[in-house]
């Protein structure tokens, strides 16, 4: 299931662990939305599970997001995936705290793109892979 290569670096926005868990989350709320609409039940009840599925789904969207870095380029994957060679990279940067802060790629056409999961004391990491790519 896993389209990572084997030398390429992953960072993830959540842990696993989240993930599962609001993926059970998701469930849990689908089948009491279920419930809610086959039973009598007011209609706050109602409204409230359409609300829970919302947030559930949102969660997924970040526990799902994740950066992939290998020789060739970089993979961010946040609601879509998008793949960007390192041809199209003009730097590397941290957002905030060089430490802490988020790592975020400037791209040679002047756009930014954040990379979901990398903290700014990756940079180094980042600089590495690119040096020793193909």
């Amino acid at each position: 299931m896993s389209d990572v290569g084997d030398g390429a670096q992953v960072w993830r926005q959540l842990g696993r662990g989240w993930t599962r868990l609001l993926w059970g989350l998701l469930v849990v709320a689908v089948v009491f939305f279920v419930v809610a609409l086959a039973t009598e039940v007011h209609w706050g009840t109602r409204v409230s599970t359409v609300c829970n599925i919302v947030v559930a789904s949102c969660w997924l969207i970040v526990a799902r997001s994740r950066t992939v870095v290998d020789g060739e380029g970089i993979v961010v994957r946040q609601l879509r995936e998008r793949r960007i060679p390192w041809s199209e990279v003009a730097a590397t940067q941290a957002a905030g705290d060089r430490v802490l802060g988020t790592a975020r790629v400037r791209l040679r056409d002047g756009g930014v793109v954040g990379l979901p999961g990398v903290r700014g004391k990756d940079l180094d990491r980042l600089g590495e892979i690119r040096r020793d790519g193909p």
